[in-house]
């Protein structure tokens, strides 16, 4: 499931039944917010990804050859840059509030998911019965963490293994492919399984192993991209082959779902989502201009406008409100953002 995983990496360009879905004709525009820029040395794009408590943001960056990389950003500015040894391309996808990283790296023997602690230490991680392939997606503030591998059956199957290393492989039901691309503190994880030759479907699965699927209307291809502490999933659902039918979603805890397109009839994707529903994401206008947004738990728009380039992403937003995202500035250099609301 590469093409998934590169989404959850950072989406660069990139049921609805009792729920709204809101089509706005434009957003607020944030006046009052204030924006630290801030890019790797070197990089031709620096994508962020995750936004923990304090402010310290982890991503990847990409080098002039287009190679990827991890990074870290602490809340001090100092900025870290890091592959796991061996290591061709890697790909952070997580970030937790004891700054704990998680992604996945290639090298000649396959995929590996890693998590890199705090002190820099890379520990290299392959499920058990894993072959040539595995990723990490998510962390908590507990250090359990979330991914999916792939099995001699020709499955791919989803994980959680906890800071004591208890490990945990599920599938859905009938699904070829299961991943879990988030975690939040109670364990609760989310993501999406796919049928060969069928629907995608988006999952919440509980701590127990419980397993509820779930659809958004309006689309066939719903991706999970963030958990909240309440169990409330944000993301993007597609309907191919309609390149323009992106919309960003949140699943309440209650099951409810709330779509989303900013501008009706072109594309919005969802993304991070904090503890009070408020969700980041991007959306293109009528131009092919895309920005960045954050929607409010209470419905209301924020457009994020960095740079007057008119190509803007949000990507993660804490519970302080704090976000963080990427946009591209007159040399076309992918460079990201803190916002501070």
């Amino acid at each position: 499931m590469r093409l998934v995983s590169k989404m959850h990496a950072g989406r660069m360009t990139i049921l609805l039944a009792s729920a709204c879905c809101w089509m706005l004709a434009t957003g607020t525009p944030a006046t009052a917010a204030k924006y630290v820029k801030f890019a790797v040395s070197g990089a031709t794009q620096t994508i962020p990804v995750s936004i923990d408590a304090t402010s310290d943001i982890a991503g990847t960056w990409y080098d002039s050859n287009y190679v990827p990389h991890g990074f870290l950003r602490t809340s001090d500015g100092t900025i870290t840059a890091f592959d796991p040894t061996g290591s061709t391309q890697t790909y952070v996808y997580g970030l937790n509030d004891n700054q704990w990283v998680v992604g996945s790296f290639q090298d000649s023997n396959g995929t590996h998911g890693f998590v890199r602690a705090a002190d820099g230490t890379i520990t290299v991680y392959d499920a058990p019965g894993s072959v040539g392939y595995t990723e990490i997606f998510a962390i908590n503030d507990s250090n359990d963490f979330a991914g999916s591998y792939s099995a001699s059956d020709g499955n791919d199957y989803g994980f959680v293994i906890n800071k004591k290393g208890k490990f945990k492989s599920f599938g859905v039901t009938g699904a070829r492919y299961t991943m879990a691309t988030a975690i939040n503190g109670g364990g609760v994880a989310a993501g999406q399984s796919i049928v060969d030759g069928g629907p995608t479907r988006g999952f919440v699965r509980t701590a127990a192993g419980a397993i509820t699927s779930f659809d958004v209307s309006g689309g066939d291809e719903p991706y999970v991209f963030g958990i909240n502490q309440h169990g409330s999933v944000g993301g993007t659902s597609f309907e191919y082959p309609d390149s323009n039918s992106g919309q960003g979603y949140i699943r309440r805890s209650d099951g409810t779902i709330a779509a989303l397109q900013v501008v009706s009839g072109y594309e919005t994707d969802g993304g991070g989502i904090n503890v009070h529903n408020d969700m980041c994401g991007d959306y293109y206008d009528a131009s092919g201009h895309y920005h960045g947004y954050i929607r409010k738990g209470g419905g209301n728009i924020i457009t994020i406008d960095v740079d007057s380039t008119g190509a803007t992403a949000c990507r993660a937003i804490n519970d302080s409100g704090q976000a963080t995202g990427y946009y591209y500035d007159a040399k076309n250099v992918g460079r990201s953002f803190l916002r501070m609301p």
